[in-house]
């Protein structure tokens, strides 16, 4: 079962398709088989992923293992995005630029709501060498512990420290509190790059683009916290790409604009 994710191409929510369906078909798509769906991604390295779900539905079928054990075909794809299933070279490698003394690769507020859980996703992405989600927490551990490769931190008075402020976009975003924290880091650090992701995971916290700029005051806009390209945050399978996307901007050093 193949389901269009874009609404401007038809797509619907599942749990619509659920309602809609034929009785008999409906445990397909109400979480009983959950897994048999593959989300349709039309973009980029996400509709690689969407492919190789398709492949690998149809590979398992009449697979299995001992005592009926379920067998997971390897399909290899040659995209240095997905390196948990590609055996082939992966081209640059995602080891952080060296930073001085007492500074920080990312900066994470605590005011907006999810990016903590989303940065210890990137921690634990990384310190698995890419290999997949890295165990996906409830929540963040309170003071980012921040590994070698990737230091971090969610203290304000770091923040200008930082190279990167990472900023989750959602239905809780527009809080005043980060809005202030965003006015000082704009007015006091012009190298800090503003990396972008838009959660899009099934859920209360996410929300259409749109609806995050109607809540984001206008001086925010004007000053181009928006000029940067999103990384969407989707479900798994497809949020490993997500977290290997974010992890290349964190790579990339910011400029003076």
């Amino acid at each position: 079962v193949v389901t269009e994710t874009d609404m401007r191409h038809g797509g619907v929510p599942l749990a619509t398709h659920a309602r809609q369906a034929p009785e008999g078909f409906r445990p397909l798509l109400d979480g009983t088989h959950r897994r048999l769906v593959v989300r349709w991604h039309r973009v980029g390295a996400f509709r690689l992923m969407s492919v190789l779900q398709i492949i690998e539905q149809f590979l398992e079928v009449g697979r299995s293992g001992a005592e009926g054990e379920e067998v997971s075909p390897a399909v290899y794809l040659p995209d240095r995005l997905l390196l948990a299933r590609s055996p082939l070279p992966a081209g640059p490698t995602l080891d952080m630029p060296p930073l001085s003394a007492g500074e920080y690769h990312v900066y994470v507020s605590r005011e907006n709501a999810g990016a903590p859980d989303l940065v210890a996703l990137l921690q634990s992405h990384l310190n698995s060498g890419g290999t997949g989600e890295g165990g996906i927490a409830s929540a963040a551990p309170r003071g980012l512990g921040a590994p070698a490769a990737l230091r971090v931190t969610d203290d304000p008075r770091q923040m200008l420290r930082a190279t990167h402020f990472l900023l989750l976009l959602g239905s809780r975003t527009t809080t005043p509190a980060l809005f202030g924290e965003l006015r000082t880091a704009l007015a006091n650090h012009p190298r800090l790059s503003i990396v972008l992701a838009h959660e899009q995971r099934e859920g209360p916290a996410a929300a259409a683009f749109d609806q995050v700029i109607a809540g984001t005051p206008s001086d925010l806009t004007q000053a181009g916290i928006f000029h940067d390209l999103a990384v969407p945050i989707l479900d798994a399978p497809h949020l490993k790409v997500s977290l290997r996307l974010l992890l290349h901007k964190l790579v990339s050093v910011p400029s003076v604009a």
